[in-house]
């Protein structure tokens, strides 16, 4: 538990715009202020029932954070008309439930999160209007629903939107996706439709936009061409459609693309090697045709993590009363006080190790993979895709490809999953692959596969029929099928053979 002490006094460091320590009820003389300034931070301290009563007499307050507690009732609007210092309120991971009962106006706010929460109804219609210098608005998984209000496009100072997780639905507003300085837009797992990246789309300055899991229609080639300082772009499960422009490459910030699950068509452009920075590249379950590029071996995955310091650096944005940190793909911000911060850490979905698995934040940093699963992609596979020496998961399973695997996957080291399995591949699986220490999945089911299963060492001694299953031609004791020289390697004609074809040919002549 986390009593609350008597109003405890700080004198507290302060260095550019930052305070680094403060208690859990505290007052800040901040230089500059006329009179000081009350901060209250009671976050993961295992409160529940109502808000605490005694913040009703509360009138100077100018942060609050009573996060990750189990906090219930409805929300508290009382909070923002007594506080009108109040910057920044955090009430995220609660039990806060019933709707958002209108706000009234207030110019001081400029950080809220209510995410994680039991709220619902439809936000109101002037809600851009009642809170206008809102530059962190975090109302994720909730229960909110309904249209969009176009007059939340009127936060001119918006940097960061995330509407994800709730039932939203209709269109966009085409006034928010012309919000040049909007950084990071997360509106996946809603309901949203129609043609996201249309004429109206102008969002020059976002870093991460996540759209999965809504019903979008449309093509890439607006988002490629204006928002070309991407970093994070996720369209996933939509009904977007098209091809992928060759421009994509001129986005060379990207680090993570998930595209999976729409009806993208055509072939793999080459250019996509070019963006250096990629960690995830996710273009399953689509209609992507022809062979797969060589030059996709040039990708960086996770090798860039290997030469940066994967703890990053503080990146100080600072203005004013606040500061911007981005630290480690984290974004950070403080309100003057240091409990007060935003981690939506970003998340991706990748299928890896036979289960889509959700990566977020840190846990983000260590992950690189490449799924092109469940296409139409044909030809052999690039033996240059075995230079992707720091790629921990690789799916090419359920396509047309054709040739054997190439031996230059033993030099696949960090890899944890590789699935090739649903394909036309022949050949052998070169017994080098028992080198891959960190292999924990492996498949190579229903391909035209010959020979002997490698040995049950290492990593591949965990692996049972499973992995080899639909290739009638490979044998070994896992599968309880004698090999003999004819399967594990090319027949030599027996004597028979021969026998039988110089009597055909002493016929002949």
């Amino acid at each position: 538990m986390c009593p609350i002490p008597p109003m405890v006094h700080y004198k507290i460091k302060w260095e550019r715009s930052i305070i680094y320590k403060i208690d859990v009820f505290s007052q800040v003389f901040i230089p500059g202020s006329k009179s000081p300034q009350w901060f209250l931070t009671k976050s993961s301290c295992k409160l529940t029932g109502d808000l605490p009563g005694f913040l009703q007499y509360q009138f100077m307050l100018v942060g609050v954070d009573l996060s990750h507690n189990n906090l219930t009732g409805s929300f508290p609007n009382w909070l923002l008309e007594n506080n009108m210092r109040l910057k920044s309120l955090v009430l995220r991971n609660n039990s806060l439930m019933g709707q958002l009962l209108p706000l009234g106006p207030n110019t001081r706010i400029n950080s809220l999160d209510i995410s994680h929460n039991q709220l619902d109804g439809q936000l109101q219609e002037n809600v851009g209007h009642m809170i206008p210098n809102m530059e962190y608005l975090n109302l994720s998984n909730n229960g909110f629903e309904g249209i969009l209000p176009s007059s939340i496009a009127e936060l001119r100072a918006l940097w960061i939107l995330d509407l994800s997780t709730n039932n939203f639905s209709g269109e966009v507003p085409k006034q928010l996706l012309a919000a040049k300085d909007l950084g990071y837009l997360k509106l996946s797992n809603n309901k949203f439709h129609g043609e996201i990246f249309s004429r109206d789309f102008n969002l020059t300055g976002l870093s991460c936009l996540y759209l999965g899991n809504n019903q979008l229609t449309g093509t890439l080639s607006n988002v490629i061409s204006i928002s070309s300082e991407l970093e994070v772009l996720d369209v996933s499960n939509n009904y977007m459609s098209g091809e992928i422009p060759s421009q994509i490459g001129n986005m060379t910030y990207l680090t993570t693309l998930v595209l999976g699950n729409n009806s993208f068509k055509g072939k793999l452009p080459p250019e996509i090697s070019q963006l250096w920075g990629l960690d995830l590249m996710d273009l399953s379950n689509n209609s992507f045709s022809g062979p797969i590029p060589r030059c996709f071996g040039h990708i960086r995955f996770g090798e860039m993590k290997k030469e940066d310091n994967v703890f990053g650096q503080f990146i100080e944005l600072g203005y004013g009363m606040s500061s911007h940190l981005v630290y480690a793909g984290y974004l950070v911000e403080y309100w003057g006080f240091s409990s007060l911060v935003y981690n939506e850490k970003d998340e991706v979905e990748f299928v890896t190790k036979n289960r889509r698995d959700s990566y977020k934040g840190g846990i983000l940093e260590f992950m690189s993979g490449l799924d092109l699963s469940c296409n139409n992609l044909t030809s052999e596979i690039p033996h240059e895709l075995g230079m992707l020496s720091w790629i921990r998961a690789l799916n090419l399973s359920h396509n047309q490809l054709n040739g054997s695997i190439p031996k230059s996957f033993s030099n696949l080291s960090q890899i944890e999953s590789l699935d090739l399995s649903y394909n036309k591949l022949g050949g052998e699986i070169p017994l080098e692959l028992v080198e891959l220490n960190f292999l924990a999945v492996f498949s190579v089911a229903y391909n035209n596969i010959s020979g002997r299963v490698p040995d049950a060492k290492a990593q591949f001694a965990t692996f049972d029929e499973s992995s080899y299953e639909g290739n009638p031609f490979l044998c070994g004791e896992l599968l309880k099928r004698k090999c003999n020289t004819c399967i594990e390697s090319s027949c030599a004609p027996s004597q028979s053979f021969e026998s039988e074809a110089k009597w055909a040919l002493t016929l002949f002549l």
